[in-house]
């Protein structure tokens, strides 16, 4: 299990903790995300029907990030409610297009425990530079910026010290 920490910037005040555990196959990367806290004061729609948006950022949404060389990265997005999201970059936030992965999700509850399970089919980390995010919005619309590296400044997950774990080592 991987700990994100809280940009420093945002600290959170209902988010106690985010933890991630990815494995990979040839065939698909399954990621498990644990978030800790006072879950009523976070704002985790309940997991409806799964389909493709935009701009899941927005709101409480999971991350992973995949690189392999110099330029280009993939970026998925998956919210509480189902929807996710699939990206390939050409270099540093530019040249966005949809990528044709399915992915699914699977969310559970517990006493002070979110946890949301996701599957992006087709895909590997082998050869791959990582970066695993969350962002947490509370209920007052307060977030909080989860990552395992933070580059200086602002948060940013499409840096490159977000890049922070290799999928060889996985």
């Amino acid at each position: 299990m991987l700990r994100l920490i809280p940009h420093p910037d945002h600290p959170p005040r209902a988010a106690t903790g985010v933890e991630v555990a990815i494995a990979a196959d040839g065939e698909r990367v399954a990621l498990t995300y644990r978030l800790h806290g006072d879950l009523s004061r976070l704002r985790l729609p309940g997991l409806g029907r799964l389909r493709r948006e935009d701009r899941l950022w927005r709101s409480t949404c999971f991350e992973l990030f995949l690189r392999q060389g110099p330029v280009g990265y993939r970026e998925y997005n998956f919210a509480p409610d189902g929807r996710w999201s699939a990206y390939r970059f050409a270099s540093y936030r530019r040249a966005r297009s949809n990528l044709a992965q399915r992915c699914l999700i699977e969310t559970r509850r517990e006493e002070g425990l979110y946890i949301l399970s996701a599957h992006v089919l087709g895909q590997r980390v082998a050869g791959h530079e990582i970066g695993l995010s969350t962002i947490v919005e509370e209920e007052d619309g307060r977030m909080s910026y989860w990552a395992v590296a933070h580059p200086p400044g602002a948060a940013d997950f499409h840096h490159d010290d977000c890049f922070a774990l290799r999928g060889d080592d996985l």
